[in-house]
Formats: C-alpha cells, structure tokens, sequence
C-alpha cells in the first residue's frame, strides 16, 4: 500500500486533530510591537483525562525512508507534536477498534508548525523529509508511552509517496 502525502490545512486534518501556524496565529496580545508579539493560549488545549501534568518529549528525526509497519493510539490522552526545525512527514487513521488502513491519509508538517492527534486516532512516528537531523517535540503526559498507549504491529509495510 503506498500513500501520497499532502500539506496539512485544517480542512483536510479536522476529523483527526487541529493544526497551528506559529507565524499565523491571529492577534498578539496588546497588539504586538515592532520587536516581538506574544500569542498567549494558543496552542491547543490538548485533553489529558488522566492528569493535568504535561511532558516535552525532544523528538529527533533523521533521514530515511517513508515506510511505516506499526500503529499506536492512546485511550485517554490526545498528543501534540511540531515545533521542527525542518518539515517533516507523519500518518494518521481515524479513531476504531482496529486501524482501517484504507482511511489512512499522510501529511507533510511544514516546519515550526504542530498539530495536536484526538484521542483514539491511531498515527506512529513521524519522518524527516530533508537529509538534515530534524529535532521537534511531542507532548504528552507522563509514561503516557508505557501506561495509555495501545500499540499494533501491521502485517504489511506501508509507503508514503512524497
């Protein structure tokens, strides 16, 4: 199976989480200034029904194929990811109680930009796009990859066209 990757917009990505441009965010706060705008609130409110404590999670990405073989999701926790230094491609499949593989769909997150997955949707580890090492960040509550994680190993590899 080999899917053909797109830009991410909120209109293509709504069904599975929410998308946030850094550099096109709404207002700043008191209108800004010449040197610096804050935005405050406006990465997304990410649900964590188990606890209010957040980890940032350093997530280093290096060249090499597009090819995935394993799912996860998490039952009470939603993830953010971004904050790249270089665009970077990821998978998701919607929320059910085994991945449809057909409903899959791939994304390309341009640099500096995130995006937060809902609960139940099922995604792995994003890939690099560039020969350079890509370093982001994932959000999530603490052990929340040991104790709400559910994880599948697929009987076939998956491709991703870019």
């Amino acid at each position: 199976m080999k899917l053909k990757a797109e830009y991410i917009k909120d209109d293509n990505f709504s069904q599975f989480g929410t998308v946030l441009d850094p550099f096109n965010c709404g207002s700043p706060l008191g209108g800004g200034s010449k040197t610096a705008n804050y935005y405050p609130d406006k990465m997304f409110i990410t649900t964590f029904s188990n606890t209010n404590l957040i980890c940032i999670n350093p997530l280093h990405l290096r060249k090499g194929p597009f090819v995935f073989n394993m799912l996860e999701y998490h039952r009470y926790t939603e993830e953010t990811m971004g904050g790249f230094n270089e665009d970077i491609i990821f998978h998701v499949t919607p929320e059910d109680k085994f991945p449809d593989l057909t409903k899959t769909k791939a994304f390309i997150l341009p640099k500096n930009f995130w995006f937060r997955i809902k609960t139940g949707v099922w995604h792995f580890c994003p890939f690099a796009v560039n020969d350079k090492d890509t370093l982001g960040y994932c959000l999530l509550p603490p052990f929340a990859y040991t104790n709400d994680t559910v994880l599948v190993d697929l009987n076939k590899e998956i491709e991703i066209d870019y």
